[in-house]
């Protein structure tokens, strides 16, 4: 059996690892919203292909609202999986 290679991933320092109220928020927000997409057609009395379209609506209009977030640089040039790596 073959050791664990020795380059692996390094762990997220601990000062990363705390989710914020915001984030917290946003986190338990989408779980509410994720939960409702299953039982509101029921509640609401909706035929499949209702709830199918106002599904496919939500999740272009939540798309389409990050796609419109502006996108952040990097904040490295090298990839943190294969920073690490040995050449050999």
């Amino acid at each position: 059996m073959q050791d664990t290679p020795s380059w692996g991933i390094e762990p997220v320092p601990d000062r990363l690892r705390v989710l914020g109220t915001v984030d917290t928020t946003l986190l338990w927000t989408n779980l509410g919203v994720s939960l409702l997409v299953l039982v509101l057609p029921a509640y609401f009395d909706l035929s499949l292909r209702t709830a199918l379209a106002a599904t496919l609506v939500g999740g272009l209009i939540g798309n389409g609202s990050d796609a419109a977030a502006p996108i952040s640089p990097p904040r490295s040039t090298s990839c943190s999986v294969s920073a690490g790596r040995s050449s050999s």
